[in-house]
């Protein structure tokens, strides 16, 4: 159900209290034709009715050009006053309680300002007491929220909760992380946008079956449970395969038609087995022609007794050759039979640094004293294990060896990470690292050795003199290198913020038309660019875009579009004197072609566009456009003309002055998305203060944006 339609009040009470003037203007009008009318025809002559209309008049006009000039100077110290004095109590009731009242120079409101700003910080300290007594101890509720917000990250697996219509409600960064930042992942989007659409329809229709034919068959006092399913599912490019589980959320919960789906990547492992499974048949195929030539070979041999001394030799060789073709196949399929009895262990992305430090912790034998040189290094690998392996052959270094001191440092070679332990000292004979690696290890019952863990990894450690050190020798581990290694790092934020909101779920599917659509119930895209310079027109082009989303009047920091464009023309030094970037910055950056493409699947379909100044932005982003091969037909919000339709009586409408009139800080400018973070949160404020003043919908805040533009049009007409 759409918000309902309010148009904004008429009248506002400037215009009221000039319209009061038309009282004593007509009351004096009145009068001065009442005496007209009974003076003038007493006096004798003509001259002296004409002088008496004249002094009529023009004590007419000279007290109602006293009356105005009394009316206009109540209306700058009295009425423009106190509407200043209102609408700076609408904002520190709204969210800024040490909002400083701008008044318009001197006034007659006395003490009353001042009063004002004493009630709105007496108003706030109120809430904060009543918001405490109502909830009792507000912080154990934050600190079991802050504990929920903390499992979800801990999850390996990603994790999406989503209403009926499919629109995303929470997520956790492991669903982020997994999808790899999909443009379409945030809050009020459709899961439809980033997985297939079949195999989940099917999946969720085959749960509200099981869970209504269970309804139907349980006792009025028996619970239902809440079945779930599992299926395999490609993201909508096809780039990865996820292995699913879905359940349905309880139908006696307030989320009753939501859905909860956790999932991993298995897009590795699939590829993994497929490449296993190949091998085996190719090595199954390869043992056929030697078993087939042995069994020829032999049934000859026992058949045939005549037989010539030379016929038997050239079968007795081609047994041999075979039987030794056979023992090579043979040893093929061992070590793939290995690598299917390695794949139950559980491989992750471990930096050697924390591998190190987790050994040296834990451990309770006499290790030497361990220095890390170098830059430490990803590694794929199962830690437990590996962490086992290197606890003991330190101790042995220690222990059998004499070795007091090691150094440890982490090399790239051969797609592989060296970890090398290297002492000043003799290598470690073969014998003895061999009777060290087939040693049962301690911490595993005496079932498993180093060498069998260091097999599953497909790998062995030895032992030799130092090239680099003379006098030194070094033991070294070779261990898979992580694709994380020559991936770029990440550059989200270190504190998380907002990944859910429920409210997404009591929104109707279908909000109508844009114009009906609530400010507080909107979806929005806040964005900012930075340019070359100030005319798209003489060439000026967009070198930088930052965006970030706001659902329902929350701002959502994690959700975030940020790239830098590589311009067809140089920044200027005057440019990037202003914003900071420079041509060395933008060198490798992609054009805007494919960045506009990116930014409109970030947008999506159901946001709105918002900005400050948005009439600058959307000029740039339109004549850029056509070289993407797209256009943004979304509606577009300006905070500068709401910033003017709310605090007209204000001179400074800038992003900064707007922020610290609302209560805003500004901890960076100048950055397209820094100024899109200040942006969005000005414009959340903006909506309790626009709804008080009888704004409430989309449509109403166009209209609002357009009467604005109409007023300053018609006031620059007359200057």
């Amino acid at each position: 159900m759409s918000a309902p339609h309010r148009p904004p009040r008429a009248l506002e009470p400037r215009t009221r209290f000039w319209l009061l003037l038309l009282v004593p203007v007509g009351v004096l009008v009145l009068t001065l034709l009442a005496l007209g009318r009974y003076l003038v025809p007493q006096l004798p002559d003509e001259l002296q009715q004409g002088r008496a209309i004249l002094a009529l008049g023009g004590f007419g006009l000279g007290f109602g050009g006293l009356l105005a000039l009394l009316w206009l100077v109540l209306d700058q110290r009295l009425a423009t006053a106190a509407a200043a004095v209102s609408r700076g109590a609408a904002i520190m009731r709204h969210g800024n309680p040490s909002h400083r009242i701008e008044l318009p120079g001197p006034h007659l409101l006395g003490e009353l300002p001042e009063r004002v700003e004493t009630l709105g910080r007496a108003l706030y300290e109120c809430r904060q007491e009543v918001a405490k007594a109502i909830t009792g101890d507000p912080r154990g509720l934050e600190a079991q929220k802050a504990r929920l917000e903390i499992v979800l990250r801990g999850l390996r697996q990603g994790v999406v909760v989503c209403d009926e219509q499919g629109r995303i409600m929470l997520y956790n960064p492991a669903a982020r992380a997994i999808l790899g930042d999909h443009p379409a992942l945030g809050l009020c989007r459709s899961l439809y946008g980033i997985l297939a659409r079949a195999p989940l329809e099917h999946s969720l229709e085959l749960l509200r079956h099981q869970r209504d034919e269970g309804e139907g068959k349980a006792e009025p006092d028996e619970a239902v449970t809440e079945a779930s399913t599992e299926f395999v599912c490609a993201t909508q490019d096809q780039g990865s395969l996820l292995h699913c589980q879905l359940a349905l959320l309880p139908a006696s919960s307030l989320l009753q038609s939501a859905f909860v789906l956790t999932f991993d990547d298995i897009t590795r492992e699939l590829r993994g087995m497929a490449e296993r499974e190949q091998r085996l048949r190719q090595t199954m195929e390869a043992l056929r022609a030697p078993l087939a030539s042995l069994r020829a070979a032999t049934d000859s041999l026992d058949r045939r007794a005549d037989m010539t001394p030379e016929q038997r030799q050239a079968f007795e060789a081609l047994v041999a050759r075979e039987t030794s073709a056979l023992g090579t196949r043979f040893e093929q399929l061992a070590a793939e039979a290995q690598r299917f009895v390695s794949t139950p262990w559980v491989m992750a992305d471990l930096y050697t640094a924390d591998l190190l430090g987790s050994v040296l912790r834990r451990s309770q034998r006499a290790l030497p004293r361990v220095d890390e040189v170098g830059l430490p290094l990803w590694v794929h690998a199962e830690g437990h294990a590996i962490g086992l392996v290197l606890e003991d052959l330190l101790a042995r270094l220690a222990g059998e060896h004499g070795v007091d001191r090691v150094t440890v440092e982490a090399l790239m070679g051969d797609q592989r990470v060296y970890l090398d332990l290297t002492w000043r000292g003799r290598p470690v004979a073969s014998e003895t690292l061999d009777r060290w690696l087939d040693a049962p290890l301690p911490d595993l019952g005496g079932e498993l050795s180093a060498r069998t863990l260091l097999e599953r990894h497909h790998t062995v450690a030895w032992s030799q003199h130092s090239e680099r050190d003379p006098g030194c020798a070094f033991l070294r581990i070779p261990l898979p290198a992580s694709e994380r290694q020559w991936q770029s790092p990440s550059h989200a934020p270190a504190v998380q913020h907002e990944f859910y909101d429920f409210s997404v779920a009591q929104q109707p599917p279908q909000l109508g038309e844009w114009a009906e659509r609530a400010l507080d119930q909107l979806s929005c895209v806040v964005f900012d660019t930075e340019t070359t310079g100030l005319s798209p027109a003489r060439g000026d082009e967009i070198i930088a875009i930052g965006a970030v989303r706001l659902v329902n009047g929350r701002v959502l920091q994690d959700e975030y579009f940020e790239q830098l464009v590589k311009p067809c023309r140089a920044i200027p030094d005057s440019a990037t004197r202003f914003h900071g970037i420079s041509n060395e910055d933008v060198a490798r950056a992609p054009e805007i072609g494919p960045v506009l493409r990116a930014f409109s699947r970030f947008i999506g379909e159901e946001s709105v566009l918002v900005a400050h100044n948005a009439a600058f932005d959307m000029g740039f982003l339109r004549r850029a456009q056509a070289r993407a091969g797209l256009a943004f037909p979304q509606p577009v919000l300006d905070t500068l003309l709401l910033s003017v339709y709310l605090h007209d009586h204000s001179p400074d409408h800038t992003l900064e002055g707007v922020a610290e009139r609302l209560g805003v800080e500004v901890q960076k400018r100048h950055s397209a998305l820094a100024d899109a973070r200040v942006t969005a949160d000005v414009f959340a404020r903006m909506i309790p203060l626009l709804r008080e003043r009888g704004v409430v919908t989309l449509g109403q805040a166009i209209q609002a944006s357009e009467q604005v533009v109409t007023v300053r049009r018609e006031q620059a007409r007359f200057r």
